[in-house]
């Protein structure tokens, strides 16, 4: 799972005009869940590490809009 994701934000910083972008991630606790949590497996941890660095990367213009259900658990990675 770890390796679409970076391969989605890849496609996502080759867009030509990054300005005109707004990325949804819709329910993102699903994917990214919290990484310090002993319930959490370690492919799962992987991900939320593959996402936060792939935030990181992403164009400055780019608009992203996340939504969750549990903002408490997902604060502490944000």
């Amino acid at each position: 799972m770890s390796k679409n994701i970076k391969k989605l934000f890849n496609d996502i910083n080759n867009i030509l005009n990054p300005k005109d972008l707004i990325i949804l991630l819709d329910e993102l606790d699903s994917i990214a869940l919290d990484r310090i949590n002993s319930q959490d497996t370690r492919e799962m941890g992987r991900v939320t590490t593959t996402i936060l660095q792939s935030l990181d990367d992403l164009d400055e213009n780019m608009v992203l809009i996340a939504t969750t259900n549990l903002f408490k658990i997902l604060i502490k990675q944000f």
